[in-house]
């Protein structure tokens, strides 16, 4: 069938007057986006994203203020980072229903989200107590790519999504560092069982040694251990910021900007294996946290 145009709102948030709210003249879309649904996909203009959605308009809505709150707080996160005043719109778009987005997905049959083309692909499950953290996964690939152009290398990269996208996002604000219990791959730190033992953990896949997070060499293949490389790069992510009061935090945002090959990793932080002694003892303490059902 021949889509139709989708219809194009705005939402307000702090940053639009209420003037500027309501429905405008029919849109063309997101290019290169396949509009080919039932439904008549809506055009939300945010002041930094476009979003095509086919999902209800409060969800839509949700949805942008989310990516709005991520792109605040990434922005804040490199402070000395200026964003160009005719940026183009960042682009998102979201489908109704998982079984929508799964009918029209380009990546494996197990994403839950994915970027591509210049585009977030996602969608919401309302039901669910964080139901924008697989979009915020994917929203901060796209603002490393698009934006900064930081973050090249991968342990460096789902770092940063895992550590935002694990977040704990409450009032329209997101709390970078604050996990949400809720989210993916935090919901395993429950059920992550940790012998104490540094071999005896990583013979059993319960860590990824840290050398093998950095080269992505001489580990387990990502489909036998996924859950244990995404919770270590979150882990190190949040060591590196938090850890004795930030310690290693200017080290790893120089290696954000300027590539963070092991080499430099060794020289800006420091002995892979007296670093990882101090990551390892770091992550106990997490999947301790995460233990803790009162958090």
């Amino acid at each position: 069938m021949i889509p139709q145009p989708p219809l194009r709102i705005f939402l307000a948030l702090a940053l639009c007057a209420p003037a500027g709210c309501g429905l405008e003249d029919p849109s063309p879309g997101i290019d290169g986006v396949d509009e080919s649904e039932t439904t008549s996909p809506v055009e939300l203009v945010t002041p930094n994203y476009t979003i095509l959605s086919t999902a209800e308009q409060v969800t839509t809505r949700r949805a942008g203020m989310a990516a709005e709150g991520l792109f605040e707080a990434y922005t804040e996160f490199f402070d000395d980072f200026s964003t160009p005043e005719a940026a183009p719109a960042l682009r998102i778009r979201l489908y109704a229903s998982r079984s929508e987005f799964l009918a029209h997905s380009r990546s494996r049959p197990w994403a839950e989200a994915y970027y591509v083309d210049g585009v977030c692909h996602a969608y919401v499950d309302s039901s669910k107590p964080n139901p924008h953290h697989w979009l915020m996964h994917e929203a901060v690939h796209q603002l490393n790519r698009e934006l900064t152009g930081y973050a090249k290398e991968q342990w460096i990269n789902e770092g940063l999504a895992t550590y935002f996208g694990s977040s704990r996002f409450v009032g329209g604000r997101l709390e970078p560092g604050v996990p949400d219990l809720d989210t993916y791959p935090l919901w395993w730190l429950k059920r992550w069982e940790l012998a104490g033992d540094w071999a005896s953990d990583v013979q059993s896949q319960r860590v990824i040694p840290l050398r093998t997070l950095i080269t992505g060499q001489g580990g387990p293949g990502m489909d036998a251990a996924v859950n244990a490389y995404y919770l270590g790069w979150w882990s190190l992510t949040h060591f590196l910021l938090h850890y004795d009061e930030g310690k290693y935090a200017a080290g790893y945002h120089h290696l954000i900007r300027h590539g963070g090959t092991l080499a430099e990793f060794e020289r800006l932080i420091g002995p892979v294996e007296q670093v990882e002694a101090e990551w390892y003892a770091h992550f106990q303490t997490l999947v301790a946290m995460g233990r803790d059902t009162t958090h």
